[in-house]
């Protein structure tokens, strides 16, 4: 179970809690920003009260009138037993990537654009197996992290330090060859094709309250603790909980009264959205303690940790949903497993990492010289998949169009195309960020560097 610190006196840490936390462990990190805290300690009490009160089945009311009425009526909701602001650490990542595929019987390339996927910068579990970055969150409200940040209302914030970093992750999917992943019962991809076209990645920090109630199960009779997390830059906040109410593996369940109250609670609370527990749809396996479940949503259709704009195959949404289930199964999902591995620190590299150029400041500015570049692929993407639908659709056509030949038709239009797709080409290589051009280049000649070594040995 999560310890957590008092508002005001809390008691220290244990010793495997200390591990994770670090009064400030960002300091060496110079693009690094965060969503600074707009929901104080005592306002993150009234928000998590009604919450807390249908878990400890006691005060519903009062907790309910504290958190929407006025402070003068003197009500007061159910008080958590302990509490405290948390910084989580998390990335943010634009990219577009390509691969061989094999896609109904046909063997050929395709490619895939990423925008604003997550993924957590910590193994902290089971914060990390949540996607904490929503629609409410703008770019626009981050501010460079600085010391400031790291109290509210007086009240120090913890800080979770990065311990997992997306960078390797290309070059750890490529180490695996020849090996087919199964995206679905039609489209396959060799993973040791998978080549980043571009990537950023952009460090940022989440404000959260962790907090616990105790209950008493109302079967088992015995005291037991809850663990709820909540959002804290949003006024509107997305509120997590351990899922002490519907899971299966916590038995006997609560009363058919308990799941009432809940419903009731989500009726009453703004935007308040039920959820399952959450988990990516096709993942195995997460690497989490307890089941959790979300309680209050402020965005339901964000949540998401993998967000696919445009592929190149048809039919696209349906495409766009088959990547996104495998990414977040694959490589979310199974955390635990090498996937897991490859994306965490080394300490003895960690400084020297935090040089690497596909690390981006989370800015509007880094960010839409990034999108200009996805856009003009965009286009592309577009034109390969008329191409695609029109190569079926002639080869498919039993009856001659004008005495041409199918064959004769699609050179004809493929030629358009191609002219299309060079001046496409050429307009976006105008677009390409010049961070990214000059980390080509150090990967270009570090690779010359390791030939001429190795042919040295050799001699």
């Amino acid at each position: 179970m999560l310890l957590c610190r008092r508002v005001h006196l809390a008691p220290p840490l244990n010793r495997a809690s200390r591990r994770h936390f670090s009064s400030n462990p960002y300091s060496s990190i110079p693009k690094l920003r965060a969503y600074p805290f707009n929901v104080t300690p005592t306002e993150a009490v009234k928000h998590l009260a009604p919450w807390g009160a249908l878990i400890s089945q006691r005060d519903l009311l009062s907790s309910l009138a504290a958190q929407y009425l006025p402070d003068s009526l003197g009500f007061e909701g159910v008080k958590p037993d302990k509490i405290t602001p948390v910084y989580f650490p998390a990335w943010i990542i634009d990219a577009e990537v390509k691969a061989d595929v094999v896609y109904r019987g046909n063997e050929f390339s395709a490619g895939a654009q990423f925008f604003g996927a997550y993924l957590p910068g910590s193994e902290f579990s089971p914060l990390c197996t949540v996607p904490l970055y929503t629609k409410e969150l703008s770019i626009s409200q981050t501010v460079p992290f600085s010391e400031d940040l790291t109290t509210i209302d007086g009240v120090d914030v913890s800080c979770l330090p990065y311990t997992l970093s997306p960078l390797s992750l290309p070059s750890y999917i490529r180490s695996l060859g020849k090996t087919k992943a199964r995206i679905t019962d039609e489209l396959s991809v060799e993973l040791g094709s998978v080549q980043p076209s571009l990537m950023a990645a952009y460090p940022v920090l989440i404000p959260l309250y962790i907090a616990q109630y105790k209950y008493i199960h109302p079967q088992m009779k015995e005291v037991r603790t809850c663990t709820m997390f909540m959002e804290a830059h949003s006024r509107s906040p997305t509120i997590v909980s351990e899922n002490i109410i519907s899971s299966p593996s916590l038995s006997p369940p609560f009363p058919t009264s308990f799941h009432h109250l809940r419903e009731a609670l989500l009726i009453l609370s703004s935007n308040a959205l039920a959820r399952r527990p959450v988990r990516p749809s096709n993942a195995p396996k997460l690497p989490v303690d307890t089941p959790l479940v979300m309680l209050a949503v402020a965005s339901r259709p964000s949540l998401k940790f993998v967000r696919v704009p445009c592929v190149s195959l048809v039919p696209v949404n349906e495409a766009r949903e088959w990547v996104r289930r495998w990414v977040e199964g694959g490589v979310i999902g199974q955390m635990e497993e090498e996937s897991g591995k490859a994306m965490r620190i080394d300490e003895r590299e960690g400084e020297e990492m935090w040089k690497d150029k596909r690390i981006r400041e989370f800015t509007v500015q880094e960010r839409g010289e990034v999108k200009k570049w996805l856009e003009v692929g965009a286009e592309e993407m577009m034109v390969d998949r008329v191409l695609y639908g029109l190569r079926r659709k002639i080869h498919n056509s039993p009856v001659p169009i004008k005495s041409t030949s199918p064959e004769e038709m699609f050179e004809v239009i493929s030629k358009r195309a191609r002219e299309s797709m060079a001046e496409i080409d050429e307009r976006r290589k105008g677009l390409v960020p010049r961070w990214w051009k000059e980390w080509v280049e150090e990967q270009e000649e570090r690779k010359e560097k390791e030939v001429q070594k190795e042919d040295g040995e050799q001699k």
